[in-house]
C-alpha cells in the first residue's frame, strides 16, 4: 500500500490516479465520498459477485466491470425516471435528459456558445409496455419495437420526422451546379446541428439554386464557311441555354475548342416529355443516335453539295442504343454511309425539308455560349505559339453507291456494333475518395492503410478532410481522375495532397449509380452547413447532381436530409446504427470498418 489516502472518508489507494478519480467523483455527488459497495459471496462457488445497484434490478454480475456497463442504462430519460434512476443527466435549460455526463456537457456548451440554440423537442412520459420486467417502447409510426425510450425516440426523429421535400425543382434549380460558392450565400458550417422541424429550413435550402444567361447568331458564318465550323452532340438535363459545366471546369471537346479561342454556339435543343426517367432514357438514346450517324458519316468522304462537318465528339455511346434491333440499327447506319444534311439555313422553313436540324436563326444573339467562366486555360508558353485548329480528317473512306453495297455496308457496321457491344459493362461504381495533407500524412512513408490508421487515431482533433462522391462504368472509374482536367481530386491533389479511395460499391446500372450519387451529394452538401466537432470531412465535389435526384423517391430524399440535419457526416469513425446509414448500410461510409477490411487505396 503506498499510503496515498483520502482525508474526507480516510479510504486508502495504491495509485494516484484512483485517489484522483474518487475526488473527482465526490465532487460530483456534491461532497459526499462514494462508498464502496460490498460484494455478495456466491453460495455455491464462494466468489464474489456484483450487485447492481438499483433496488427494482436486482441483476448479479461475475465482475464489477460487467455491472458498471449494465449501471449505465439506469439513467434517467424523462422526469417519471428520476427517483428510480442510477444516474440523471438532465439539462437546467431546456429540460433534455442525456445518456451520460459528456453528452450534457457537450450539449450545455451549444447554450453557451448560441443563446438562441433550441435542441430537439424532449418526449416526456412516454408509454411503455411491461414484457418479462422490460420496458418495452413502440414506434407510433410502424409499431418497431425498442429496449429504451431514447431509442425509440430516434427512430421515430430519424425515419418518420417530417422534412420539406424539393419537390419544387424547376429548371432554373438545375442550372446552379455549385451549391458552395460565397457568392450563392453559401457560409460553410455556420450553423449547429438542429431538429428538422426548424422553422429555418425552407430558407436555408434555398441557397443551393441560381441562374444563367448568354447567346449569339452566327448562321451565316457557318453556312459560308462550313469548313471552320467543328460539330459536338452533347446532352444537358437542364433548361439552361449555357453548355454542361463539364464544358466549363475541365479538358473537353467544347472546353479545348474553347481553349483556342474559338465561339461555342447550342444551335439546337431537342426537347423531351414525361416523367423524369423516361425523359432521361429518350435524351440519352437520341444523343447516342446522333452521335453514331456523325461519326459513321465522318469517316467517308463528303457528298457533292452536302457541307461535312468536323466531328468533336471522341467516343460512341453503344450502351445507350444496345436494345434497338437490327432494322432500326440498319436505318441509323444507312444514314452515316449514305451522307445527309445537318442544318436547314432557310429562315422561313416550317421544318418539312430533308435536313436533320432546323436552328431557332432569329434568336439571333442568344444562341452563343459564355464560356468565359471557364477556369481552366491551356498555358502558351509564348505569346505567338501557334495553336492547332480542330479541322476536318484528311484519311476517307470512299462511299459506297449502289444499293448492294450499301447494304453489305450497313450489315457490316452491324456486326461489329453487336461485336462491341458484348464488351459492354453495364455495371456502374459509385465510390467515396478523401485527400489528405502530404505535410501531416507523408504519403512515401505510409501506406493508405496507415494513412487511415493515423486519421481514426486523430479523431478528437480538429481537422479538415476532403471527401469526394463519384460514380463511373466499372472500367472507368481507374482512369477517369488520372488526367482529366475537371476532376476535383486532379486539383486537389496538385495542391500537396494524397487521393485515397475508401469506398466503393458496384450497382447494377448506370440509373442506380446515379440515384446514389444524387443522394449522397445532397447529404454531403446539406452537411456543410452545420459545425460538427473533431474532423470534418468537407465535401470536394463542386455541383450537386439534380436531375438524379428526381430519380429518388420521397423517403429516400428525406432520410439524406435527417441525416445531414442532425449531424451525421459522410465519413464515420465507426459503426452506425441501421437507422441512420441508407437502407443497403454502406453509407455514410465506416472509415474504420474499411481499415479492418483494407479496403482502402491510394489513386
Amino acid at each position: 500500500m503506498s499510503g496515498l489516502k483520502c482525508n474526507y472518508c480516510e479510504q486508502t489507494f495504491s495509485r494516484k490516479r484512483n485517489l484522483d478519480r474518487h475526488l473527482d467523483t465526490r465532487r460530483a455527488n456534491e461532497n459526499m465520498c462514494p462508498k464502496k459497495r460490498k460484494t455478495v459471496r456466491d453460495e455455491a462457488t464462494g466468489r464474489p459477485t456484483y450487485l447492481c445497484g438499483k433496488i427494482t434490478c436486482g441483476l448479479i454480475f461475475e465482475t464489477a466491470a460487467e455491472r458498471s456497463v449494465h449501471e449505465a442504462n439506469h439513467y434517467a430519460k424523462c422526469e417519471s425516471d428520476e427517483q428510480d434512476a442510477l444516474f440523471c443527466f438532465k439539462c437546467d435549460d431546456c429540460k433534455k435528459y442525456f445518456c451520460e455526463g459528456r453528452e450534457l456537457e457537450r450539449h450545455k456548451d451549444q447554450h453557451r456558445r448560441d443563446p438562441s440554440f433550441v435542441a430537439r423537442e424532449k418526449r416526456t412520459d412516454r408509454q411503455f409496455l411491461e414484457r418479462d420486467g422490460t420496458k418495452v417502447y413502440t414506434c407510433e409510426f410502424c409499431q418497431k419495437e425498442f429496449n429504451s425510450c431514447g431509442d425509440a425516440n430516434r427512430h421515430e426523429f430519424v425515419s418518420h420526422a417530417d422534412v420539406p421535400l424539393l419537390t419544387t425543382l424547376t429548371k432554373q434549380h438545375f442550372q446552379h451546379k455549385s451549391p458552395l460558392k460565397p457568392k450563392h450565400g453559401f457560409t460553410p458550417r455556420a450553423l449547429r446541428p438542429r431538429n428538422l422541424a426548424h422553422s429555418d429550413m425552407d430558407t436555408e435550402l434555398d441557397w443551393m439554386f441560381q441562374t444563367y444567361q448568354l447567346g449569339k447568331d452566327i448562321g451565316d458564318f457557318i453556312r459560308d464557311n462550313p469548313n471552320q465550323f467543328n460539330l459536338y452532340i452533347g446532352r444537358d438535363m437542364t433548361g439552361s441555354p449555357d453548355v454542361s459545366v463539364r464544358h466549363q471546369t475541365g479538358s473537353s471537346p467544347l472546353g479545348e475548342a474553347a481553349d483556342q479561342d474559338l465561339v461555342i454556339v447550342c444551335l439546337h435543343r431537342e426537347p423531351f416529355d414525361g416523367e423524369w426517367q423516361e425523359k432521361t432514357q429518350q435524351m440519352r438514346m437520341f444523343e447516342a443516335c446522333a452521335i453514331e450517324v456523325a461519326m459513321t458519316d465522318a469517316e467517308f468522304k463528303p457528298v457533292l453539295g452536302i457541307p461535312q462537318y468536323h466531328v468533336l465528339n471522341k467516343q460512341r455511346e453503344r450502351g445507350e442504343i444496345t436494345h434497338r434491333s437490327d432494322k432500326k440499327l440498319a436505318k441509323l447506319f444507312e444514314r452515316g454511309v449514305t451522307g445527309f444534311r445537318w442544318f436547314c439555313f432557310e429562315k422561313e422553313c416550317e421544318g418539312d425539308c430533308d435536313a436533320f436540324i432546323h436552328p431557332e436563326w432569329e434568336k439571333g444573339q442568344d444562341l452563343v455560349v459564355d464560356m468565359s467562366r471557364r477556369a481552366h486555360r491551356r498555358e502558351v508558353e509564348e505569346d505567338d505559339a501557334m495553336v492547332d485548329i480542330p479541322g476536318p480528317g484528311t484519311s476517307k473512306l470512299t462511299r459506297p453507291t449502289s444499293q448492294d453495297a450499301i447494304k453489305s455496308e450497313v450489315q457490316r457496321r452491324i456486326r461489329h456494333f453487336r461485336q462491341e457491344v458484348k464488351k459492354h459493362d453495364p455495371t456502374h461504381t459509385v465510390y467515396t475518395v478523401i485527400t489528405t495533407d502530404n505535410q501531416l500524412f507523408p504519403p512515401e512513408k505510409q501506406s493508405a492503410v496507415a494513412i487511415c490508421t493515423n486519421i481514426l487515431e486523430q479523431e478528437d482533433k480538429e481537422m479538415e478532410i476532403p471527401v469526394y462522391t463519384g460514380v463511373n462504368g466499372t472500367e472507368e472509374s481507374e482512369r477517369y481522375h488520372e488526367d482529366n482536367e475537371a476532376s476535383s481530386i486532379l486539383k486537389s491533389v496538385r495542391t500537396g495532397r494524397t487521393a485515397i479511395q475508401i469506398g466503393t460499391q458496384v450497382f447494377a446500372t448506370r440509373t442506380l449509380a446515379r440515384k446514389e450519387e444524387a443522394l449522397r451529394l445532397l447529404h454531403s452538401f446539406l452537411h456543410m452547413r452545420f459545425d460538427t466537432p473533431n474532423v470534418k470531412f468537407n465535401v470536394l465535389n463542386i455541383r450537386m447532381e439534380w436531375h438524379s435526384l428526381l430519380l429518388c423517391t420521397d423517403e429516400e430524399i428525406k432520410l439524406a436530409i435527417r441525416l445531414a440535419w442532425i449531424g451525421i457526416p459522410p465519413v464515420t469513425f465507426g459503426p452506425l446504427p441501421p437507422e441512420l446509414k441508407f437502407p443497403h448500410g454502406q453509407y455514410p461510409v465506416n472509415l474504420r470498418r474499411q481499415v479492418l477490411d483494407r479496403n482502402v487505396k491510394k489513386i
